[in-house]
């Protein structure tokens, strides 16, 4: 839905869905627990609480970040006028939420992402990096595609020009 002042970028890609996300949280969770059992336990059959750390310190911060941070894009909202960049996502339990990014005073950057093979773009925005930050990865599976973000980029880039000048 795009008006004169709005304009809204919907994913290509599908969502996972709520039994895709608990299948792979689960799996994770068993592949760690069997490697602590191969390692820790046969090596260190007597000891007590060796193993339960190594739980603490890799099964904990496994979970706690794919609980609570992992984010699927639902669409990205940019209002012309006003210079607001709005990005809707549902989180891991299902709840819709959004992110509200003032354009004129926010910094962007918009390069490959040489993490991965293939060199997929990665567009990150924020006013306060720690704060108010998003994050997206051209994924043609999941999320947006590679031109949904030259598009997006480019938008913020005029935006931030007009208000700015």
């Amino acid at each position: 839905m795009e008006t004169s002042n709005a304009i809204e970028f919907i994913p290509e890609g599908d969502m996972p869905s709520e039994n895709k996300k608990w299948t792979g949280l689960l799996v994770i969770n068993a592949f760690i627990l069997v490697i602590w059992y191969l390692i820790m336990h046969n090596k260190y059959p007597y000891e007590t609480v060796r193993p339960w750390l190594f739980i603490l310190v890799i099964l904990i911060p496994v979970d706690i970040s794919i609980l609570f941070f992992s984010k699927d894009p639902v669409k990205v909202t940019l209002i012309k006028d006003t210079g607001i960049f709005q990005y809707d996502y549902i989180d891991f339990f299902g709840s819709e939420k959004n992110r509200t990014i003032y354009l004129k005073t926010a910094y962007y950057k918009y390069k490959a992402d040489v993490t991965h093979t293939g060199a997929a773009m990665r567009l990150l925005i924020y006013n306060n990096y720690f704060k108010n930050q998003v994050v997206i990865k051209a994924d043609e599976k999941m999320g947006f595609n590679r031109a949904q973000l030259d598009a997006i980029a480019e938008e913020i880039k005029v935006i931030q020009e007009r208000l700015n000048a």
